[in-house]
């Protein structure tokens, strides 16, 4: 399916529905066209086209009917602003510190210029830490928290070895930090040191 225009008022209108139709995932957006096709006469934008984004670049792909008649296909490139409402930093927050609600607001921003994955919720915050210091106002993205470990270093574990259809118990120690499904080092009361998979805040499983 095509759009034909014939002006430039009908080319952005046209490419509002376009824009409209594949970026609705988002809360609002800007663009700019960045090339001005005065090659053409009447332009239509190919609709049946996987949609391309890159940052904060959209391809629209369209077919230009020139001065002489000739249909040429070709691209054109937007520069978008991309609007979402995420979670922001509501004050500086130190490293590994672990974080509640209160810890951060909701706020509109153009997540183009944003390099990561960022959040959209508070729910079950509560359960991650910063990785790294945040500041103020900073855009919270996942490359920059951590699970809560249920586990810290120094902490008494039960550990428990399994071979074959025998199961040995054993109390030791942590020598890191660790969350759920995460490898640690323990060390046992004779000193033999292990590594084992957390099963939760008090259990290990013993893997080499």
């Amino acid at each position: 399916m095509s759009l034909f225009v014939h002006s430039g008022d009908s080319l952005k209108a046209d490419m509002d529905k376009y824009l409209k139709k594949n970026l609705s995932q988002y809360e609002s957006f800007d663009y700019n066209i960045l090339q001005n096709r005065s090659e053409f006469k009447i332009i239509k934008i190919i609709e049946d086209r996987e949609f391309s984004l890159n940052g904060n670049l959209v391809y629209v792909p369209v077919e230009g009917i020139a001065k002489d008649g000739r249909a040429i296909k070709s691209i054109i490139t937007i520069r978008v602003k991309l609007y979402k409402s995420i979670l922001v930093t509501a004050k500086q927050l130190e490293r590994a510190e672990v974080f509640t609600p209160a810890d951060f607001v909701l706020k509109k921003m153009d997540i183009t210029q944003i390099k990561g994955t960022t959040l959209t919720s508070v729910k079950g915050i509560d359960t991650y830490r910063a990785r790294i210091i945040l500041r103020q106002g900073e855009p919270v993205i996942e490359e920059n928290i951590e699970r809560k470990p249920v586990i810290l270093s120094g902490d008494k574990v039960e550990a428990k070895l399994t071979s074959g259809s025998v199961v040995v118990s054993f109390d030791a120690f942590s020598r890191q930090d660790g969350i759920p499904g995460g490898i640690i080092t323990i060390i046992s009361k004779d000193k033999k040191q292990y590594k084992a998979k957390v099963i939760d805040s008090q259990n290990v499983t013993i893997i080499e």
